[in-house]
């Protein structure tokens, strides 16, 4: 499993990503949100592990921003404020599958983590990126098109004012 770690606190990252390197995973961290949003862009994962707040700004913004370029990512929140925000971000964001408090052990969350993205295989990562890129392949043929069809084409239906619909 690839993840990424954005969380605040170095020591408790340190844990996480030493247990994580235990069983063979490939764990990045990040201790800010331009550099969670960077390497989200710039590299693959299947697992966002985040805080709700990383230096005082909420990571909201971010696990959308992953979840956007990686829909197959899964996300998993632990913060020391899990029971009061529990409902509201389920309700914002499709990733998350999991709210932990960040007293939960080590070894609980890593195997938690592993059951929740067992189930997303390379294979099916590749054809959900492939359908994706189809698609706005097909989309931008179609605006083509229609920008062409409808600047320069004299059979193009007009509305009431002579303008090309």
């Amino acid at each position: 499993m690839r993840l990424l770690i954005m969380h605040g606190e170095i020591e408790t990252t340190t844990r996480w990503q030493v247990a994580f390197g235990a069983r063979g995973h490939h764990v990045r961290r990040a201790r800010s949100i331009d550099s969670a949003e960077q390497q989200l862009r710039e590299d693959r994962f299947d697992l966002l592990l985040f805080d709700f707040l990383v230096d005082g700004h909420s990571c909201l913004s971010t696990a959308l921003l992953a979840q956007f370029h990686q829909p197959h990512i899964v996300s998993v929140l632990v913060s020391a404020r899990a029971p009061t925000i529990q409902g509201d971000m389920f309700a914002r964001l499709a990733s998350l599958r999991c709210v932990l408090g960040t007293e939960t052990p080590v070894s609980d969350l890593v195997a938690i983590c592993e059951e929740l993205t067992k189930g997303v295989s390379p294979q099916q990562v590749e054809a959900i990126e492939q359908d994706r890129s189809e698609g706005e392949s097909r989309l931008a043929a179609l605006e083509a098109l229609y920008r062409g069809r409808t600047r320069s084409d004299p059979d193009a239906p007009k509305n009431g004012r002579g303008l090309h619909v």
